[in-house]
């Protein structure tokens, strides 16, 4: 979609500019491109035009207009790209992960989990957060949603540690810290990794549009109120994940499986932002 056409005549800096833009993301041959890098380039003129908006000047597309054109093109190219490409390539660096796991730890699982209510991770990435100031986290190579490692490892210890407490000793006859790791000056190498999480299949789409109504700030009547709704991608239900969790010797085996019924129980409480609303539910199945 050609943007600059939208805009003023006479703006001939900011048009040439934003025709520069549009000329990247519309090239048949950028093939730099993916759905996370194209994003940004939108997000700068999906904030130019808020800015042209604020200054009172007329726009031919609102902000609100061209938001939503984003998220309907993301989520088309986001399918688009899982299909004619990522699939095979995520399913093949899954593999390779796999293996290279297999060879430096004892024990090794590879966990599918199929979203079962919307989800939303990283919601602070600088992906989605330019044009929706917020959305689940698009991975910046491969183009498609993905759960970090980090947010699998973090909501976990979290989990066990809020719902078990933070010493294991009678189960696994360690403290906590000593199987999820620490930093500082007392740090101790952890006894267990999880890989980041790809997608291997949806049912139909993806991602798909979330809603969400502000509140209002402070006390107002309800004729004199226009609140804003905020739209942003997030995850689709019935989305399938998968990932690696490994764990040293160490770790005895009574010690492992209650771990991975730990995990199973956290995908049902719920992973990322929002679970207090019932997102980010899952189901796990354990794939060893």
């Amino acid at each position: 979609m050609n943007i600059s056409k939208h805009f003023q005549k006479g703006m001939n800096i900011q048009n040439s500019v934003l025709n520069k833009i549009q000329s990247i993301i519309e090239s048949s041959k950028a093939y730099i491109l993916n759905p996370a890098t194209s994003l940004i380039l939108k997000g700068i003129i999906l904030n130019y035009i808020k800015v042209l908006e604020d200054e009172g000047k007329k726009v031919g597309i609102s902000y609100g207009e061209y938001k939503r054109i984003i998220l309907e093109e993301l989520i088309r190219e986001i399918n688009k790209t899982f299909l004619d490409n990522s699939n095979g390539v995520l399913e093949h660096l899954l593999l390779e992960i796999g293996e290279v796991i297999k060879r430096n730890y004892e024990y090794v699982d590879r966990i599918k989990v199929k979203v079962e209510e919307r989800l939303i991770i990283g919601t602070k990435n600088p992906f989605t957060n330019l044009s929706f100031e917020t959305g689940t986290i698009i991975h910046p190579i491969l183009g498609v949603p993905y759960i970090p490692a980090s947010s699998l490892k973090g909501s976990f210890r979290s989990y066990v540690e809020l719902k078990y407490g933070k010493s294991l000793e009678n189960i696994c006859g360690l403290e906590i810290e000593n199987i999820f790791g620490e930093s500082g000056e007392k740090g101790a190498l952890a006894l267990i990794t999880i890989t980041d999480a790809y997608p291997l299949g949806f049912e139909t789409s993806l991602v798909e549009p979330e809603v969400t109504t502000p509140i209002y700030a402070r006390e107002i009547r309800e004729d004199k109120a226009s609140p804003t709704p905020i739209i942003y991608p997030v995850v689709a239900r019935k989305t399938i994940f998968v990932f690696y969790v490994a764990f040293r010797k160490d770790l005895k085996l009574e010690c492992i499986n209650k771990l991975l019924e730990w995990i199973r129980e956290l995908t049902i409480e719920g992973i990322g932002a929002k679970t207090l609303v019932g997102f980010g539910i899952m189901s796990a199945e354990v794939e060893t």
